[in-house]
């Protein structure tokens, strides 16, 4: 049986009411903890407090700590373990996957309970030894529990609902619940805390967090943090604040002092100017304002050539749309958060313009000038050549038609000197490409005339020029048209293993005078590892020993099948990546 710890942390939280509300009641009833949790063993209210860190697995005491890479680079634990009686035996051991795991033998009886206290700290070892002195000094299980659930309920009651369905009433309050359990505060009773820089801090006045999922949080969760957790919040930005003098960047999405760069944005700049505009202020603007006003200058995710431009084009970075409507969004609160604080506003660009396309014959554009009081300037470039075709001076709209691959620039003269470009691809040939699987939804790139329309497929596959099959062999079937000799038959493939995107395990070329009989021309393999972790593009090709006339070419790749054993997703089906099918 285990002690169910409150948390190596819980006593240092500062719980909030709000508002007039009744006698507390008893809430906690009405949650299901076990909602999207799987198979655990253990009773809510369980390991965890509101804002906790401790959810625990597992002896008279053991200290250690833990050091582990995976989704991120370098988590470390530290812990104190103690047990209600001694251990009489004890293991370490450690597998073939780098797994270590400890094992203790004890003596007891047949209906004999064995108590288990477990603490932990970011730090050291000393650090989790204070956090049980101060927090866990007894043996009582259930005066733990009691407690615990009295913190939930304390939580829980900062919002009282009347009316509706017991069962309403309990998805509302394990909602609730789920809202109050990240992020975590990663400080020790002394305030000490292992920083962004890996070095130790202390945290004088406010508490240190952790877990900032701020991509999954910055629309709802902490907007209601406005209303129910305002000291929290508070300290939410402080730790934010602490994490930017300790690295230079705010949170994107921070787990145990290491930065995950997961998802997109900066929405640590949306949350600091939401509690400020809302009357959470006792933070350090003018270090705030630098702070947000450094990540919209960050050197990654395309955020530089969003500001030069105002918009994020498909050939500039992959997600184009969801990162100008994120970077704009962010850019619009760093404005409201510097109004309000009566600092001065930086001025932001903004301008529109169409995405990359394609067309046989000829094309008919129309540029529109968004600030007529201002001139612009068109040019006209070959693709081809990089020469300059034309130049044009206009304040409002322009009219042009173009019959061959053109890159276009519009220059407008305003402050900030605005450029953008776009680039228009005249197809290569008449031919009709036919796939016999559809590809994922997500990786369509425009359909199957996307093989054959002269637009390589970036290393970044996230622009969307590849198209994705997952589970299914490619089997594409070209036709020319007419017959033609073939010289040279190629298709091009990407390999990113930690996506689950792997080069096929063969590529087979055939040829058809009628679309219905087939012959092999030849094959191709490789002996690339699926467990590289690179981003690999590599074309696949057949150059026929003899002479090969044909109206249709088939080109079918092989998917690689389940994920390999060493592979993080073992067991899971990969995807192709396709783009240009080329043939001379």
């Amino acid at each position: 049986m285990q002690l169910i710890q409150k948390s190596s942390f819980f006593v240092v939280f500062n719980l909030l009411l709000i508002g007039c509300i009744s006698a507390q009641q008893n809430l906690a009833k009405l949650v299901n903890p076990f909602v999207r949790t799987g198979g655990h063993v253990h009773t809510f209210p369980g390991a965890v407090v509101p804002f906790g860190m401790v959810q625990l697995g597992p002896d008279t005491h053991v200290d250690g700590y833990r050091r582990s890479k995976a989704w991120v680079p370098n988590q470390q634990v530290y812990f104190r373990m103690e047990f209600s009686k001694p251990f009489k035996q004890h293991a370490i051991v450690s597998n073939d996957s780098m797994q270590t795991q400890g094992g203790f033998v004890f003596d007891v009886n047949k209906e004999e309970q064995l108590l288990v206290k477990v603490s932990i700290s970011s730090v050291d070892v000393d650090g989790a030894r204070k956090n049980m002195e101060a927090e866990l000094q007894h043996w009582n299980f259930d005066k733990v529990n009691a407690d615990a659930e009295a913190l939930w309920n304390k939580e829980l009651n900062t919002i009282q609902v009347k009316g509706g369905t017991p069962k309403q009433q309990t998805i509302f309050y394990t909602a609730l619940y789920h809202c109050f359990i990240h992020p975590s505060i990663a400080s020790d009773v002394d305030g000490r805390y292992l920083g962004r820089d890996f070095m130790i801090h202390q945290a004088d006045g406010f508490n240190y967090y952790t877990v900032f999922s701020l991509w999954d949080t910055f629309r709802a969760l902490h907007p209601l943090f406005n209303l129910l957790q305002r000291e929290r919040n508070l300290d939410f930005i402080k730790t934010f604040l602490a994490q930017y003098q300790h690295s230079g960047r705010l949170p994107m999405w921070e787990l145990s002092s290491n930065e995950t760069n997961c998802m997109i944005g900066y929405h640590s700049v949306s949350v600091i100017a939401d509690a400020y505009a809302k009357g959470i202020r006792e933070f350090d603007v003018d270090l705030a304002i630098k702070a947000c006003l450094d990540a919209t200058k960050y050197n990654n995710w395309a955020i530089p050539i969003f500001h030069q431009k105002g918009f994020l084009e498909a050939e500039d970075e992959h997600e184009s749309v969801s990162k100008t409507l994120e970077y704009a969004y962010n850019d619009w609160c760093l404005t409201q958060f510097i109004r309000d604080s009566k600092r001065s506003v930086p001025e932001y660009a903004s301008l529109l313009q169409s995405s990359s396309k394609t067309f046989k014959d000829s094309l008919q554009l129309t540029v529109i000038n968004l600030t007529p009081k201002h001139p612009m300037v068109l040019k006209k470039y070959d693709i081809q050549s990089g020469k300059e075709d034309s130049s044009v001076t206009k304040r409002n709209s322009v009219s042009i038609v173009i019959s061959k691959s053109t890159n276009l620039t519009v220059s407008l003269f305003q402050k900030p000197y605005t450029t953008v470009s776009s680039s228009f691809y005249k197809k290569p040939n008449v031919w009709s490409a036919t796939v016999k699987h559809q590809p994922n939804k997500q990786y369509a790139a425009g359909g199957s005339e996307a093989l054959i329309d002269g637009i390589y497929g970036y290393q970044n596959w996230r622009k969307g020029n590849w198209q994705g099959y997952q589970s299914v062999d490619v089997e594409v079937i070209i036709d020319l048209k007419e017959s033609k000799n073939i010289k040279l038959l190629k298709s091009s493939y990407l390999q990113d293993s930690r996506s689950w995107i792997l080069f096929p395990k063969e590529v087979a070329f055939y040829v058809s005078s009628d679309g219905v009989q087939y012959t092999l021309v030849g094959k191709q393999y490789h002996s690339i590892s699926p467990l590289l972790d690179s981003v690999m593009v590599q074309k696949f090709g057949i150059q026929p020993n003899d002479s090969v006339n044909a109206q249709y070419v088939k080109v079918v790749a092989t998917n690689f099948g389940q994920l390999p054993v060493g592979h993080q997703g073992f067991g899971g089906d990969a995807f192709i990546f396709v783009d240009e099918v080329e043939i001379e």
